[in-house]
């Protein structure tokens, strides 16, 4: 199905939900606000970016592959997931669809993780057949206890694994599975099902956004919502912008990141550096 299909049909489905003032806020409306950015705050708009991106030494990782996807939670959970997905769609020009049959409870996905090699239930590449259940982007909403579980079962690198221990544990995260050429083939979403509905809805939107390419947090960002921050907020229209570039079809995985950035700021009107 289209992305406009998949679009349409969520949205008369009565899926897609209002977003908020700054959420719904159009790349063009940003873009016009950023021409008028003084030259420092114009600075600050490419620092972040470039930090978002992993630095201008760095280069992108991003999907190629169509996504087809698991949405393991709450029926609010599971609109919100699939709204966030569908404008990621519109935005990134990827092909993004529901597996056909999904476990109904993350203790059941758990279950056939532990029957199934677990990279490989989860995995899609190759598969033109998307009935056999395969999905190769995974949201999940579940306690502490059985996503503890879950990293251990997939596994999760230990740096995930360990940050669902004691006291201080997180409460959402993303984890990418990216290849030696920079492609990002698979993606597992984390949202502790104990948070109230503002951090539901934050988590769900920034590690989903996160999860295509736009890894790194900059701390107490100005103009981007991957800020480190444990608060409710929105993803804005920076965010939408670069992971629009990042997708542009000029660019493949491993393109420098500061050519993509280059584009970033000729899309936004933005030069700092003249």
């Amino acid at each position: 199905m289209c992305n406009l299909a998949i679009y349409l049909v969520l949205w008369l489905a009565g899926v897609l939900l209002p977003w908020s003032a700054v959420h719904s806020q159009s790349i063009d409306t940003q873009s016009t606000e950023a021409s008028k950015l003084t030259r420092v705050q114009q600075l600050q708009v490419y620092d972040e970016a470039s930090h978002i991106l992993g630095g201008n030494a760095n280069v992108i990782s991003r999907w190629v592959s169509d996504i087809n996807y698991h949405i393991i939670g709450t029926n609010w959970f599971s609109e919100q997931a699939a709204s966030t997905l569908a404008e990621i769609a519109l935005i990134s020009k990827l092909e993004l669809s529901a597996s056909a049959w999904v476990p109904q409870t993350a203790e059941s996905y758990l279950a056939l993780l532990k029957e199934t090699p677990a990279v490989q239930l989860s995995s899609c590449d190759g598969l033109r057949d998307w009935r056999s259940g395969c999905a190769n982007f995974i949201i999940v909403q579940t306690s502490n206890v059985i996503m503890q579980q879950l990293a251990k079962t997939i596994p999760l690198r230990k740096v995930y694994q360990r940050s669902l221990e004691g006291d201080q544990s997180v409460s959402c995260f993303f984890s990418p599975f990216v290849g030696s050429r920079q492609t990002i083939h698979q993606a597992f979403v984390y949202v502790n099902e104990n948070l109230d509905e503002a951090m539901l809805e934050t988590c769900l939107h920034e590690e989903i956004y996160q999860s295509f390419g736009l890894f790194n947090d900059y701390t107490d960002s100005v103009y981007f919502s991957f800020n480190n921050k444990v608060e409710p907020k929105s993803i804005t229209g920076y965010d939408k912008e670069l992971l629009k570039i990042v997708y542009h079809p000029d660019f493949a995985p491993g393109t420098p990141v500061f050519r993509v950035l280059k584009r970033f700021m000729e899309e936004l009107g933005l030069d700092p550096f003249e």
